[in-house]
């Protein structure tokens, strides 16, 4: 995606999921920012779920590469009102387990390294929802939460020894942020997605004045932001995905040309997207999940029949995200 001119506004709207995965529609509206998903630090893609409810809450089911699709032998952790927010904290290249309660700002963390959990609190105001990413690029996962009230981003370097809060204003109620490195400069920028306008805005952390770059993508009723790396340049691409049409739209940012294109056709409504690297290409693949069955279109071949896997229930939220 280019830094020129926005193209004309469309109109979008948040994803509406049919109500029996309401819980699922409900995680993705609180936690946009793709989280990572390798757990045994191999460089290869883990599909995993975390079970958000019921006697099993907290139970994190991760496939090993390594093991032939058996669950990694992992421990439960998160309760009831949580937030799953894996990312690989401690900068050893493994993804680590972690949650976050919005209700408390807590943020609960197993570090892969030590295989310690330990605690953080970053104050949470109502209506704030997690925004985890490297937004300093020290390789390392920094706890972040944006507030929809007053577009404010806090985030928690984990360069800065004091931990002191970081903020950078972007957005306003009724938008969704969608963080990503869309610059490839390999830290996270600040961004939202507003579904009525279609327009994204974005703080490229590469430019010094921090301005705002509008970027509109046109769309369709009932569309969703799905951001990733999809032409495998290490920057992140401004997409959307239509459950009315299973339509997946993206800007590539490789081409300079602020055109969406139709990379693939997958999913349907009810369904959950969970774009991941499943290929290990470096291209962002297209993928849904509904009640524990993935469909996946590896993007070294769009022409291929989705790949399916079962893992999950209908109670759960699925991690699928790919490490930037």
């Amino acid at each position: 995606m280019g830094r020129g001119p926005a193209g004309s506004p469309g109109g979008l709207e948040v994803l509406s999921p049919e109500k029996r995965a309401s819980n699922l529609a409900s995680f993705l509206q609180v936690c946009r920012f793709p989280p990572a998903s390798d757990y045994e630090g191999d460089g290869k893609v883990n599909l995993a779920t975390w079970t958000s409810s019921g006697s099993a809450v907290g139970t994190w089911s991760v496939t090993s590469t390594s093991t032939g699709g058996k669950l990694l032998a992992l421990p439960k952790l998160g309760v009831a009102g949580d937030v799953p927010v894996p990312g690989d904290y401690d900068g050893d290249g493994k993804t680590d387990q972690a949650t976050w309660n919005p209700a408390t700002g807590i943020w609960t963390v197993t570090l892969s390294s030590t295989n310690k959990t330990a605690t953080t609190t970053l104050a949470a105001n109502k209506g704030e929802v997690a925004v985890p990413g490297d937004y300093d690029g020290d390789g390392r996962t920094d706890m972040a939460t944006w507030n929809q009230t007053t577009g404010v981003w806090t985030v928690l370097p984990s360069s800065d020894p004091k931990k002191t809060p970081v903020t950078v204003h972007l957005g306003q109620t009724g938008d969704t942020p969608v963080p990503g490195d869309y610059d490839g400069d390999g830290r996270t920028d600040a961004a939202t997605w507003n579904p009525n306008s279609g327009v994204w805005t974005i703080i490229f952390s590469s430019d010094p004045k921090r301005t705002p770059v509008p970027v509109s993508l046109p769309a369709q009723k009932g569309q969703t932001a799905v951001p990733g790396d999809y032409d495998g340049d290490g920057q992140t691409d401004v997409a959307t995905w239509n459950p009315n049409t299973g339509v997946w739209s993206v800007i590539l940012s490789s081409t300079g040309v602020n055109q969406p294109v139709a990379v693939a056709t997958l999913g349907g409504k009810g369904d959950i997207p969970v774009p991941i690297d499943f290929d290990g290409d470096g291209r962002t693949d297209v993928a849904t999940w509904r009640d524990g069955k993935w469909s996946i279109i590896p993007s070294s071949d769009l022409t291929r029949t989705p790949v399916t896997i079962p893992l999950g229930t209908a109670a759960d939220v699925p991690l699928p995200r790919s490490p930037h």
